[in-house]
């Protein structure tokens, strides 16, 4: 039994590291999330790959700026961490770091210094 545990956690560990994104508005356990702050403003979270989560984020707050009728956002606040998730076998619960990046931005109808144009992330 200790055996197919660790497979499958092993399974679970190389997935997350192909598996691309999903959309997820508030969900539990998704690479991908976004809260409204203000009507021009988000907080981005993305989970999974600690070398490519700042990436990720950029993209997805493109996408978040391009869906909102935007063109332009800003990074007005950033960080990074880990979180622990269980991950239970069924006989045993294990604990595990899950690196995540989280930005908040702003998004602008028109260009101003230092932001992000959508088409160019």
């Amino acid at each position: 039994m200790k055996k197919i545990s660790i497979i499958i956690l092993i399974s679970l560990l190389l997935s997350a590291c192909i598996t691309d994104y999903y959309y997820s508005n508030g969900g539990l356990s998704k690479s991908y999330q976004y809260t409204r702050l203000s009507k021009d403003s988000y907080r981005i979270r993305v989970s999974g790959n600690g070398f490519t989560n700042k990436n990720r984020a950029l993209r997805y707050a493109a996408e978040v700026t391009k869906e909102n009728g935007y063109r332009y956002f800003n990074i007005i606040n950033e960080s990074s961490n880990k979180s622990y998730i269980a991950l239970n076998s069924g006989r045993e619960t294990l604990l595990t770091k899950v690196p995540f990046s989280e930005i908040e931005i702003i998004l602008h109808k028109n260009y101003v210094p230092d932001a992000y144009d959508v088409d160019a992330v």
